[in-house]
């Protein structure tokens, strides 16, 4: 038996009665509670569709619809964490730590936020009681800094963690029309979104990005949707249907995943390039050498994946 075959089934044995982790590529999902006594009480709360994992130290947090639930790889030890006990809202979306802050920003479907730093809970409803007439859901973040960059449904939020307040909203669409970004990244001295509708780009210098004007297409990734984004060794990656797609000094370079497959996610964690579908995660080194995690038995429908150094953790929306 390998040392990692050796971690992962005691990193099974340690999560007891009533929890489940995958083998291979470790993927977090709970299942129902042991009986409780007369007079206990427990919550109702759905925690079976793991939409974002992130791990800060030894603890590996889940976003679930009904809260987040934690895994200590540590001591074996379970967290839930909802309405009950902390949270400001239900059906968390995404997850995204700063070290720097130490804090872990939660992002909801209905565009509510919430930050947990020093042992506190802060809710930030701005988004969500913004007039806005298009989806407020989440659906990645950005970190630069001392902001972090949210991307909705209708253009980009930049959240202040050092006085922890929105500080700006970015409406990039032609005309200042609402456009939703998927993601995020800076390379050399641009921003470039991944949007519904192709890239686009503005200068890191650019006087008020908050405006339009300064954000452009880039006719080269055409008009069609860019559903994720990441910046893995100077290449801009996404995917598209099968392929992972690679962009450098102009050059595109793609490559199959899974011929038939469709990828539903791409993102660097753990200085290594990670690409999700439904048959396995991939995790690419410097040289783009593959490392294959077949997906668990019982995941059924893979939504994202990190790697911590060591082990890569996936989140599972359930049937």
């Amino acid at each position: 038996m390998s040392l990692q075959t050796l971690i992962r089934a005691l990193l099974l044995w340690a999560l007891g009665p009533g929890w489940f982790l995958s083998a291979g590529a470790g993927a977090l999902r709970p299942v129902d509670d042991p009986e409780l006594a007369v007079g206990q009480w427990r919550t109702h709360l759905p925690l079976n569709k793991v939409s974002c994992v992130e791990k800060v130290g030894t603890r590996v947090y889940a976003g679930c619809t009904g809260g987040i639930f934690v895994f200590d790889t540590e001591d074996g030890s379970l967290e839930r964490i909802t309405r009950v006990n902390g949270l400001n809202d239900v059906e968390v979306a995404v997850l995204s730590y700063s070290q720097a802050y130490q804090t872990l920003i939660v992002g909801y479907a209905n565009g509510n936020l919430d930050l947990y730093r020093n042992g506190q809970w802060v809710a930030l409803d701005a988004v969500l009681k913004a007039n806005l007439p298009v989806g407020k859901k989440i659906r990645s973040i950005y970190q630069a800094g001392r902001f972090a960059y949210l991307c909705y449904g209708f253009g980009m939020v930049e959240l202040d963690l050092a006085k922890t307040e929105i500080r700006s909203t970015f409406i990039i669409g032609p005309g200042g029309r609402y456009l939703g970004v998927n993601a995020l990244v800076a390379q050399d001295s641009f921003w470039y979104a991944a949007t519904d509708s192709g890239l686009y780009r503005a200068r890191q210098d650019a006087p008020n990005l908050q405006s339009f004007e300064f954000w452009q297409r880039d006719t080269a990734w055409g008009t069609q949707k860019i559903p994720g984004l990441a910046l893995y060794r100077d290449s801009l990656v996404t995917f598209r249907r099968d392929s992972l797609i690679l962009y450098k000094d102009g050059g595109q370079r793609a490559l199959v995943i899974n011929p038939g497959v469709d990828n539903v996610f791409v993102g660097v964690s753990g200085g290594q390039l990670l690409v999700v579908n439904a048959f396995r995660t991939v995790r690419l080194d410097a040289n783009l050498a593959l490392s294959n995690y077949p997906i668990p038995d019982g995941v059924v429908s893979p939504s994202m994946a990190i790697y911590d150094g060591y082990q890569v953790w996936m989140g599972d929306l359930g049937g």
